[in-house]
């Protein structure tokens, strides 16, 4: 059982895209916090065709067809150990026509909290990688720009999800002074970070 488990976050939704490629299997997620309404099976219901909608749409193109992304859950976070869950199986293949480097060959793009927030905001290891979108290990200022571009409109688009003005992306926090927190700590993400130009290793998002 991971810490994740443990602590929960009312009003709060993990929200996981997971990836086939080569055999491996790999997952990015995202937090999203509802202020104005309690989660219910209908909120994920109505949310995540949009949210399915949004990553097909803006973030695979740019990915190598050699993967494919296989499930997109939403849970609810009030209570983790008995969460609501909604899922799609989109099976739906990256629109690179390039050959994909290796599942641990990846782009870390960081998750920025506000600057007056002292907090890690974690972040997606972007994998599937075209291998004409790298040089030795630099990756292309093309994919940077799209994955850039695609990680900004996410900001507005989740608030669009299953209603307007409804999820509000987030970077959480569990831990406080080395131990659990009783609940998560959030504040809303401004933006992405592009920490560094190199492709990195990221074998511990994969399983």
């Amino acid at each position: 059982m991971t810490p994740t488990i443990l602590v929960p976050f009312p009003g709060g939704v993990q929200l996981e895209f997971i990836y086939s490629l080569g055999g491996k299997v790999g997952t990015n997620r995202i937090w999203l916090y509802n202020p104005d309404e309690d989660t219910t099976q209908a909120l994920l219901d109505a949310m995540l065709p949009d949210a399915v909608s949004f990553w097909v749409g803006s973030l695979m193109p740019l990915l190598s067809a050699d993967l494919r992304l296989e499930l997109v859950r939403a849970a609810s976070w009030d209570n983790p150990l008995s969460p609501l869950v909604s899922f799609a199986t989109p099976l739906v293949n990256g629109g690179a026509a390039a050959s994909a480097h290796s599942a641990n060959v990846a782009i870390r793009v960081t998750f920025q909290p506000p600057i007056n927030v002292n907090m890690k905001g974690g972040g997606n290891f972007v994998f599937g990688i075209p291998e004409d979108q790298v040089d030795v290990n630099t990756y292309s200022s093309e994919l940077q720009g799209g994955l850039f571009d695609h990680y900004v409109a996410l900001l507005d688009a989740t608030r669009t999800w299953g209603g307007e003005n409804r999820w509000i992306w987030c970077c959480v926090s569990l831990v406080h002074h080395n131990a659990l927190r009783s609940q998560m700590f959030f504040r809303e993400v401004i933006g992405p970070l592009f920490s560094s130009r190199f492709v990195t290793a990221q074998r511990k998002r994969l399983r």
